[in-house]
């Protein structure tokens, strides 16, 4: 794991670049000159953008390469014609990428967030070995010199909050868990209905439930015992009416959480039944989630499907990049699916609501004609997302009978920072200032991220008053939780085996070696060490890490 620092590596973009000459042109000019922003660059041209860029003021320019715009297009599903031939919507899109001022990257490194010319505020985030912009965009280049300005070339293009649902690739069809859909039973209308194999699968997604087991009729299932988060594989399962119980793993059909129930499994159909609710307040039951695994995919897509299995949760969204909203307000117990273009992407959900995130799956590739159950469970406080994936060659193995080699199919449950944080218990005060500093957002993201978590005993032996005179000042307290936090993720040796480490807000801590123990800053000890989320790692310390200019 490399241990530059994030300036350190910014300044490497900038000494990457051709040497800039004497005297740069303006920033249209220089655009132009780029090479690899051609689409950047007509963008500004057929609107009055390049005429204010041409201007004496001083702006900085976030600038997505060509790939970036392949992107987007291949995304919204359409021209590069038919993009540039909508000069209102251009002229918004390209607003969108300039800021007032001009703002290299080391005063990015210190600027949370940024307004642009379309009056829309982007965040600024230092992520692994860059800057993250608008929560999307990945500064490849930084600091390309104009008369005028300052340009930053980033990989993804930014789209403005009234673009995030104008994705006309993206076809969801909606249903509600009490419907069960028969599947495209219409190619095989030769064949009689019952003999039309159908297939079924378990998830469970009840948090304070132990593992649990099947009952189908009375006798067990076939079904291996399940633990929180887990999705069964598919089996093939007789069209017919069955009644269906879930028991404690070991324990008799008398002892069922829920059932017996009737479900109805019909010919052709593809049935997730999940189990979701609390034991502890009675509200376990079981939704019926009728996937359309054989309804055609287009050449080059995914289909995904969205279960929120959140009790009291907000409705929910399901977004990529920069708030492109793939799905809006889904309500708990309910599913929807969409088509998507195969290629990676950082998925966030989110309260549809406020906007505000709930969990996220950075970096995940979707395969070409793969199936992907997304599912939003756990609890308000600390949510998760379940993620099964099931291959094109999976499913034809699976149609014919065949075993599946466990390699095929996929399944991972992401906690993010403050989930665990809020999870372990000891971090009640640290999670209200990251709160009241806005961070958590941040630290909801794909990160990574390293979190140096006071408990709350640390929180508590800060001098008489400090603690309200933080949460009075927001800069002073957006400083500290950043001197807690490191980017990238790093296990407690790799920080302590080092004389120091650089922290988000730019100023290093120092480590000596005392017996056994790695001191933080001559003194603040490590009491518990690496635990897991799904964008970093936490570990607790037993005080309050205080910057050099508190």
């Amino acid at each position: 794991m490399r241990k530059l620092t994030l300036l350190a590596l910014l300044l490497g973009l900038i000494a990457a670049l051709p040497a800039a000459a004497q005297e740069p042109g303006n920033l249209v000019d220089t655009v132009g000159q780029a090479g690899n922003l051609t689409t950047f660059a007509a963008a500004l041209e057929v609107t009055d953008v390049a005429e204010t860029l041409r201007g004496p003021g001083n702006y900085t320019v976030f600038a997505p390469t060509d790939e970036a715009f392949a992107d987007l297009l291949a995304l919204l599903g359409i021209t590069i014609d038919e993009l540039l031939a909508d000069t209102a919507r251009l002229r918004n899109l390209t607003l969108n990428h300039v800021a007032p001022g001009s703002l290299p990257s080391f005063d990015l490194l210190n600027q949370p967030d940024i307004t642009t010319l379309s009056d829309n505020t982007l965040s600024v985030t230092p992520v692994d070995d860059t800057l993250l912009i608008g929560n999307s965009g990945r500064v490849v280049a930084a600091d390309i010199a104009a008369s005028n300005g300052v340009i930053h070339l980033i990989d993804r293009v930014l789209l403005p909050p009234a673009e995030a649902t104008a994705v006309a690739q993206l076809t969801p069809v909606v249903a509600t868990p009490e419907v069960v859909i028969t599947g495209a039973v219409a190619a095989e209308e030769e064949q009689p209905a019952a003999s039309i194999p159908s297939f079924l699968r378990l998830a469970h997604f009840s948090p304070d439930a132990p593992a649990i087991e099947v009952f189908v009729d009375g006798a067990s299932g076939g079904f291996p015992a399940l633990e929180f988060g887990q999705v069964s594989d598919w089996i093939a399962f007789p069209a017919s009416v069955y009644q269906f119980a879930f028991a404690p793993a070991g324990s008799p059909i008398t002892d069922a959480l829920y059932g017996p129930v009737d479900v109805a499994i019909t010919p052709g159909s593809w049935t997730t039944l999940a189990v979701l609710g609390s034991q502890a307040a009675q509200t376990t039951r079981v939704a019926v989630i009728a996937e359309n695994i054989l309804e055609p995919l287009a050449p080059g897509n995914a289909r995904i499907t969205l279960f929120h299995a959140i009790e009291a949760g907000p409705v929910i969204s399901l977004s990529v990049g920069e708030n492109i909203i793939l799905v809006d307000s889904v309500a708990y117990g309910d599913y929807t699916a969409l088509d998507i273009p195969a290629a990676q992407y950082d998925f966030q959900v989110s309260d549809s609501t406020t906007g505000s995130g709930i969990a996220g799956v950075p970096d995940l590739q979707l395969q070409p004609g793969g199936h992907y159950l997304f599912v939003a469970g756990g609890t308000t406080d600390a949510p998760t997302i379940a993620v099964k994936a099931v291959t094109r060659e999976a499913l034809a193995a699976i149609m014919r009978g065949e075993p599946l080699p466990d390699t095929i199919t996929a399944e991972a449950v992401t906690t993010d920072l403050l989930s665990a944080a809020s999870a372990d218990g000891r971090f009640t005060i640290l999670l209200t200032v990251i709160e009241a500093a806005q961070l958590e957002e941040t630290l909801r993201g794909p990160g990574p991220f390293t979190l140096l978590a006071p408990t709350d005993q640390a929180f508590a032996a800060l001098p008489d008053g400090m603690m309200d005179a933080l949460l009075m000042n927001s800069t002073a307290l957006r400083n500290l939780l950043l001197y807690h936090i490191v980017v990238g993720e790093f296990s407690s040796s790799e920080l302590g085996s080092q004389p120091s480490f650089m922290t988000a807000l730019g100023i290093p801590i120092e480590v000596t070696q005392e017996d056994t123990l790695s001191l933080l800053n001559d003194g603040v000890i490590f009491i518990d060490t690496d635990i897991p989320a799904g964008n970093g790692v936490i570990h607790v310390i037993d005080a309050v890490l205080l910057p050099p200019t508190s």
